[in-house]
């Protein structure tokens, strides 16, 4: 606490303490003001410090609960990344594990494996997701912390287009025959990759189709991948299914027209 020294005039002292005229009340109450003062003034640097203290404490709070919420969402962040891993673009695994990553009271119930055996089940649990996770749905039934909306966002996003390659594989593995298949390969590749679109019209006889078939292979086999790298482990996902598909694909069309690889 700071200290103050008051001085009092010595003739007006003189006055008040023999009682003579003067204004002796006067004094008096200049005496209480100037103590007043002294007492005001010695205690605005404690208030000061007690607002800067207040403002001090205060970002520390929020500092140490930004702190927190970054900890939080690095953790789900790999919570995520554990999940994804491995099942990329298989959207029936993706969804049947999908309650491992999502808070304890989303509307999200488990389905197990068993019951996403057939296109329709898979179809029904999808559209079931995308109501669980959709911006707009999580923004109409509120209480949702920035943390759930981040999770959500980006689960959302990951089965989204895990359902955009499991929708064109299905129509590639029903596609018969072989020849319109490397037609509908643009639709599930990457837009950087190596292959070029190939118009149907230009895989009428055998010779195109063959031909068609080894570009593909040159595209999409796992070692040419390897060697050509920057290849995000999606992209490596999709081409090893594709690839998959083109070869029994091939087989069955050899078979067709009676000829040998």
């Amino acid at each position: 606490m700071s200290s103050y020294v008051i001085e009092v005039n010595s003739d007006r002292f003189d006055r008040y303490r023999d009682g003579g005229s003067g204004g002796g009340n006067s004094d008096s109450n200049d005496m209480d003001e100037a103590i007043a003062w002294a007492r005001e003034r010695s205690q605005r640097p404690e208030t000061k410090q007690a607002q800067e203290d207040l403002i001090d404490s205060r970002r520390s709070e929020e500092e140490e609960a930004k702190s927190e919420e970054v900890m939080e969402m690095e953790m789900k962040d790999e919570e995520i990344r554990i999940w994804l891993t491995g099942k990329e673009t298989n959207i029936r695994l993706l969804l049947s594990t999908l309650h491992h990553v999502l808070w304890s009271n989303s509307i999200w119930q488990a389905i197990p494996l068993a019951n996403l055996r057939d296109g329709s089940q898979v179809k029904k649990a999808y559209q079931k997701a995308r109501l669980c996770l959709h911006p707009d749905k999580l923004q109409q039934r509120g209480g949702t912390s920035p943390l759930q909306k981040s999770v959500a966002s980006r689960v959302f996003s990951i089965l989204q287009e895990a359902w955009a390659v499991h929708s064109t594989l299905h129509l590639l593995t029903h596609a018969i025959p072989l020849s319109p298949l490397p037609f509908s390969i643009p639709m599930v590749l990457w837009s950087n990759s190596i292959w070029q679109a190939i118009p149907l019209a230009n895989l009428r006889d055998g010779s195109q189709v063959k031909k068609a078939y080894q570009k593909a292979r040159l595209c999409l086999h796992p070692d040419k991948l390897q060697q050509r790298g920057g290849t995000s482990p999606l992209q490596k996902s999709v081409a090893s299914r594709v690839f998959s598909i083109l070869q029994e694909a091939w087989a069955v069309y050899l078979t067709n027209e009676g000829l040998s690889g």
